[in-house]
C-alpha cells in the first residue's frame, strides 16, 4: 500500500510524464497523409485560399496566380492523387486532375507534382508543377473573339436537303 506522500509523489510523477508527452505531441509533424488529404480536398472542392496555407512562405504568390481562375473559370471536377513517394530525401505526389474551363463542357486532364517537406508542427509543399497533359490548368487561354463562330461545314447531304426545301 502506498503512503500518502508516495501516492502525491505518483501523481505529480505521472502529471509530469502527461506534461512531457503532450509538448512532443505539439512538435511531431501531422502526418503526411492527413496534410495531403485537406491540400487536395480544398483544391477539389475550390478553396485554393486554404490549400495556400500549406505553401512554402516563398512560393505562395506564385500559387495564388496558378490558382487565381480555379473557382471562377476554372472547375475542378475530380483530382485523383497517387500514394506519396520519397527519392533523394525528398517526397513527391502526383495528382491527376480532371477539369474543364466553365464555359466549355470538354474535360481536360493533367497531372501535377507535388515536392513536400516535414516541419516542425506540419508538412509544407515547396513546390508545384505540370508534369503532363493540358498545361492550362494553371492559366486561361485567351477569350475568342465574339465574331470567331464559324458556321458548320456542310456536307453533301445536308446541301442536298437545303436544297430540296
Amino acid at each position: 500500500m502506498l503512503s500518502l506522500t508516495g501516492a502525491r509523489s505518483l501523481a505529480l510523477c505521472f502529471a509530469l510524464c502527461l506534461s512531457a508527452l503532450s509538448g512532443c505531441a505539439a512538435i511531431t509533424p501531422h502526418r503526411l497523409d492527413d496534410t495531403l488529404a485537406a491540400f487536395h480536398d480544398d483544391l477539389r472542392w475550390g478553396r485554393p485560399e486554404w490549400a495556400e496555407r500549406a505553401m512554402a512562405q516563398p512560393r505562395r504568390a506564385d500559387f495564388q496566380a496558378r490558382h487565381a481562375q480555379w473557382g471562377e473559370r476554372v472547375r475542378i471536377v475530380d483530382l485523383d492523387p497517387e500514394p506519396a513517394r520519397s527519392r533523394e530525401g525528398r517526397t513527391f505526389v502526383r495528382t491527376k486532375y480532371t477539369w474543364n474551363f466553365i464555359d466549355e463542357v470538354e474535360l481536360r486532364e493533367t497531372v501535377v507534382e507535388t515536392r513536400w517537406s516535414p516541419g516542425m508542427s506540419d508538412w509544407t509543399c515547396e513546390e508545384e508543377r505540370i508534369v503532363s497533359g493540358d498545361p492550362r490548368l494553371f492559366s486561361r487561354p485567351p477569350a475568342r473573339p465574339a465574331n470567331s463562330t464559324t458556321a458548320p461545314r456542310s456536307t453533301s447531304a445536308s446541301a442536298a436537303v437545303r436544297g430540296a426545301l
